[in-house]
């Protein structure tokens, strides 16, 4: 497991919780700082680490470290909007050259 796939797993079971990195870090007593780091895989966590955030999102220490269940995909076709058009076809409203935003 590589450190982005297991802050990728932290994030996902963060969000199936629904808590903020905030709230997961005052669970677990970690700073939110470094909870952030981890889901970006930019920090190195420790395996005591790793067994308080299972804890607390309710999982095994081992589902850090099995390859998640493959989930079936939708497959690929093209969105349409009410009128059947399709998203690509969609006319975006003209913005004039001369304006500036935010003016």
């Amino acid at each position: 497991m590589t450190r982005k796939t297991i802050g990728a797993t932290i994030k996902h079971w963060r969000k199936g919780r629904g808590l903020s990195q905030r709230r997961l870090a005052e669970r677990t007593g970690l700073h939110y700082v470094h909870v952030g780091r981890l889901e970006r895989g930019e920090g190195n966590p420790t395996l005591s680490t790793l067994e308080t955030l299972a804890k607390v999102l309710g999982k095994r220490m081992a589902d850090f470290f099995t390859a998640p269940a493959k989930t079936k995909r939708p497959t690929a076709r093209r969105l349409r909007d009410q009128k059947g058009t399709p998203r690509c076809e969609r006319r975006r409203p003209n913005r004039s050259a001369g304006t500036v935003r935010g003016a």
